[in-house]
């Protein structure tokens, strides 16, 4: 969505432009660790290959001191890839979390009769994030 806004930008610039500090600031969810949500994202598409990019991105060496969220300039968006996100550092969510990564050695494709991703997308499905409770008045 967000590199849809950038090539919206040679239709509408100011309202792109707008769209696009409003996005920036809630990529809370974009840092090392909690980009491993995406591997659970069925909108991530398999065929196209960004879960097999992501796996690979798993071995290049992370920050050592991690940012709560990533830091990055409207005018860079259109160029980022998921797997751009992902590090050794995202293994942290996988180990937070319990989840098998046997998974990753096989490919996308096949992960969903894997037993290791499917205990760890119960995982995830059971994660709330911090505003869904305080929306829905629980």
């Amino acid at each position: 969505m967000l590199q849809k806004l950038v090539q919206y930008k040679a239709t509408n610039e100011a309202v792109a432009n707008a769209a696009l500090i409003t996005f920036i600031r809630h990529l809370w969810h974009l840092n090392e660790t909690l980009i491993g949500l995406a591997f659970f994202d069925d909108e991530v598409q398999v065929d196209s290959r960004p879960k097999e990019l992501m796996v690979a991105a798993l071995s290049l060496e992370g920050k050592d001191e991690q940012c709560k969220r990533i830091q990055m300039e409207h005018k860079n968006i259109g160029t980022k890839k998921l797997s751009d996100f992902v590090t050794t550092n995202t293994r942290q969510f996988f180990v937070a979390l319990d989840i098998p990564q046997d998974f990753l050695h096989q490919h996308p494709s096949e992960w969903k009769s894997s037993s290791g991703y499917i205990r760890g997308l119960c995982r995830v499905m059971a994660v709330k994030a911090t505003n869904d409770a305080a929306e829905h008045g629980i």
